[in-house]
């Protein structure tokens, strides 16, 4: 089964940051996402679920 995969906007609006901050955390390497084929960067959920579970963020996954 393939993994669950989420847009940029849809990162962003779960962490609550702006699509140029979910780039900036790629990019950092403290988020995991890829550009597919066509070239839209994806982050899978699991890449967003370890990265809410990260170090000093425990907290993060019920900020909302």
């Amino acid at each position: 089964m393939a993994e669950r995969r989420l847009r940029t906007p849809d990162v962003a609006a779960r962490l609550g940051i702006s699509g140029a901050e979910v780039y900036r955390l790629i990019f950092a390497g403290e988020l995991a996402g890829r550009p597919d084929e066509e070239g839209i960067v994806y982050v899978t959920q699991q890449s967003l679920e370890d990265y809410l579970i990260g170090p000093g963020r425990a907290n993060a996954s019920t900020a909302r």
